[in-house]
């Protein structure tokens, strides 16, 4: 009762200054709202889209793309409400099949091998394809956290601290490639397509519970966002067009 009460005060402490700092200098974070903005562009009604990694949480709804193919290591999950194809497969496994879009969010950071994972990509896509991804980067406190603490500590604290992200977090995490400097050295390595990799500074909202851990994670995200250091960068979000 007493812990209950004492996450929520500062939950609340927590909230207030988060919107004042939002108020005063704008968002740091906009990765969710600049990568639905880039699907925006697109007419799926006449399109094939791959999604990497969505069973718990499609991006689409089956009837508003043409051919929706979804794929996942889930073994028990009723796709056909979701998707026209599912590949129950992981994305470093060769995919055989061929789209115009391919899409994921918050999966690359459970990979660990994405050099594979670009690689699939660029072969399944068609001539004048896209690929947008979001996901989290491996030197952001919030993830070197997550490293140290390992996946079974984490989920313990999503259930505490994060109780509505409680399903669709907590799975290992390796941070693959998920640095912006082995990211963009391996893509620049990537022949015949073209990439562009956007940096935001979040994930504060995890630290919301202990309202001094979020004032200094706060902090650290509008300092290094304003000097554009992007290796402490909390989230990319990639755009690659073949």
């Amino acid at each position: 009762m007493i812990l209950s009460k004492f996450i929520n005060l500062n939950k609340k402490a927590s909230l207030a200054t988060y919107k004042l700092f939002s108020h005063l200098f704008g968002p740091a974070n906009k990765c969710e709202l600049d990568y639905y903005d880039y699907l925006k562009q697109f007419e799926f009604s006449t399109l094939t889209v791959l999604e990497l990694g969505g069973t718990q949480r499609p991006i689409f709804n089956k009837s508003e793309v043409k051919q929706y193919i979804g794929l996942d290591i889930d073994k028990d999950f009723n796709w056909e409400n979701h998707y026209h194809v599912y590949l129950n497969q992981s994305c470093t496994d060769p995919i055989n099949i061929k789209a115009d879009i391919i899409i994921s969010k918050y999966l690359l950071e459970h990979v660990d091998d994405n050099k594979k994972t670009f690689q699939n990509i660029i072969d399944c896509l068609n001539n004048s394809g896209s690929s947008i991804h979001v996901f989290p980067l491996g030197f952001h406190p919030y993830s070197l956290i997550t490293k140290l603490i390992g996946n079974k500590t984490q989920k313990s604290l999503i259930k505490l601290l994060r109780p509505e992200a409680e399903e669709i977090s907590g799975y290992p995490v390796y941070y693959n490639l998920c640095n912006s400097f082995s990211l963009e050295k391996h893509l620049k390595t990537i022949e015949g397509v073209s990439f562009e990799v956007r940096y935001y500074y979040g994930a504060s909202e995890y630290f919301f519970s202990f309202y001094p851990a979020y004032l200094f994670i706060e902090v650290f995200n509008r300092v290094f966002h304003m000097l554009k250091i992007k290796i402490f960068a909390s989230n990319a979000v990639v755009i690659i067009k073949k």
